[in-house]
């Protein structure tokens, strides 16, 4: 009489089958986990401040906030100022916000034109004091938690005096509500904090 052994080989695939799916569920967990985890720091992003204001700034207070920064205001969501620099040259100023019941967007950027530059191109100099102090803030709070060279190397590159960048200077997703750009050198700094809750 032979042995009946296939209910047993079917009771063994069915619990590789189970351990199988059981592990891959708890690799799925941990993965969504680490995309929930890979950012902590949002109260501090929404605080965030450029020039005085943030993602949390009421749209109200904003125009006094940004003239207090000797803006001037060229339109619905921009703002402009200008200051003279050594060689003839002027530093312009740009900052933009748009906002809308889900989403605000906060552009700023400032630019050096006109003159003639003579320094030498291989002298680095130092980022604006102001913005060396914005920049260094948000390359933070978006890089306290991560100290991983894979990370470090695609997001948090190191930073010096002349050049504070995050995600090589492109614009960067923090899952799906938050969006961040941060490139700042002596020449021109550009830095965007975005904010969406559209579903």
């Amino acid at each position: 009489m032979q042995n009946k052994i296939y209910p047993t080989c079917h009771l063994l695939s069915i619990t590789k089958f189970l351990v199988l799916l059981l592990a891959s569920s708890h690799a799925a967990i941990a993965a969504s986990q680490t995309k929930l985890s890979e950012f902590n720091n949002i109260d501090q992003l929404l605080a965030f401040e450029i020039e005085g204001v943030s993602l949390n700034t009421s749209l109200e207070s904003i125009p006094e906030i940004l003239q207090g920064y000797g803006y001037t205001q060229a339109g619905n969501t921009m703002y402009t100022k200008q200051h003279p620099i050594p060689g003839g040259r002027k530093s312009i100023y740009r900052i933009e916000i748009n906002d809308s019941e889900t989403s605000r967007h906060i552009t700023y950027f400032r630019g050096n034109s006109g003159g003639r530059v003579k320094s030498s191109p291989k002298q680095e100099k130092a980022i604006l004091a102001e913005e060396a102090d914005m920049a260094r803030k948000l390359y933070e709070i978006v890089c306290a938690d991560h100290t991983t060279p894979e990370h470090n190397e695609r997001y948090c590159s190191p930073i010096s005096v002349s050049n504070i960048q995050l995600s090589q200077g492109e614009f960067l997703q923090i899952g799906k509500k938050f969006g961040i750009k941060l490139s700042a050198t002596e020449t021109s700094t550009t830095i965007e904090v975005k904010y969406s809750d559209k579903n």
